[in-house]
């Protein structure tokens, strides 16, 4: 598909603009030479420093197992300096620190950029970008990590649209928390996360109030030895509607999790509990509340 939409480039102005901006819709970038290209496409003439691109996808591979730190700082730089030439972006992935804002030129303002997902992130390095993302409406952190402290001295909290987060194997402290979704406490509505604990606890005393789905994916690796986080953090959500659990997470019959919620929540309106392998209604109106049913050894 690629190799046909480059002929067409070739054989008129008019075609060459139209498969151009397919081109530029979504692009994967995978090793440091590909980004040096793509910054040199953007620094002709044609395009004069601006990059069309309405998607970047960032995803590191080197020729060795393990890169050694001017490797990664090298893509993460030049990472960097593509994205501030892309205002338009509406989408954003990126994973392995693979991005870093050094230069001196700052991130402009993103105003179609909605969703943004980072694995592997320094949320520190990012966070130049972040302060410009104010129309931000889903964001999906794995494995990343920030100083709390250090981004509230440094930088001005960031001021998204959030309505859904999604965090896995991150560590969120009340600071960091704060710092990332202070403006977005009133508009988060789904909470999806895979680990139960005091990071979900911190998350919660931000967002809670105003989040009514919660999905709690399935967790590896994990022992869990106590149900006093996951009970917590039902009691910080009151207005929740729906709660899925994706597998064996807790010691805990569902039930007696769902009934410490519907006892102690300020607004008792949880209206659907799913977990595998299936779930059927109990209770009766006005709520509708709906329950699993978990088999013997599930």
């Amino acid at each position: 598909m690629m190799n046909v939409l480059l002929r067409c480039c070739r054989v008129s102005k008019a075609l060459c603009e139209v498969a151009g901006e397919i081109l530029y819709r979504c692009i994967p970038l995978t090793q440091a030479k590909s980004l040096r290209l793509l910054l040199r496409t953007v620094f002709s003439e044609r395009f004069d420093g601006i990059c069309p691109a309405r998607a970047l996808h960032f995803s590191p591979r080197f020729s060795t197992p393990r890169p050694d730190k001017m490797q990664l700082r090298k893509f993460a730089e030049l990472t960097g300096t593509i994205v501030v030439r892309c205002p338009k972006l509406i989408y954003l992935t990126g994973d392995h620190s693979s991005r870093r804002f050094a230069s001196t030129r700052l991130p402009p303002k993103y105003p179609f950029l909605t969703g943004l997902r980072v694995s592997g992130q320094d949320l520190q390095l990012l966070a130049p970008l972040l302060v410009q993302l104010s129309n931000l409406e889903f964001f999906e952190m794995h494995q990343s990590h920030g100083d709390g402290d250090g981004l509230r001295h440094s930088f001005s909290p960031p001021t998204f649209k959030l309505s859904n987060i999604s965090t896995s194997q991150t560590e969120l402290s009340p600071g960091l928390c704060k710092w990332l979704f202070s403006s977005s406490s009133q508009t988060i509505e789904s909470l999806e996360v895979q680990e139960v604990g005091v990071s979900l606890c911190h998350l919660i005393e931000v967002i809670g109030d105003f989040v009514k789905k919660l999905h709690i994916k399935q967790m590896f690796d994990m022992i869990v030895r106590s149900d006093l986080n996951a009970i917590k953090a039902l009691s910080g959500l009151p207005r929740l509607r729906s709660l899925r659990i994706d597998g064996q997470c807790f010691k805990t019959n569902l039930c007696s999790i769902y009934n410490h919620h519907w006892r102690h929540s300020r607004s008792p309106t949880l209206s659907r509990v799913m977990s595998r392998p299936g779930w059927s209604r109990v209770g009766s109106p006005p709520y509708g509340r709906w329950i699993c049913t978990v088999g013997p050894g599930y």
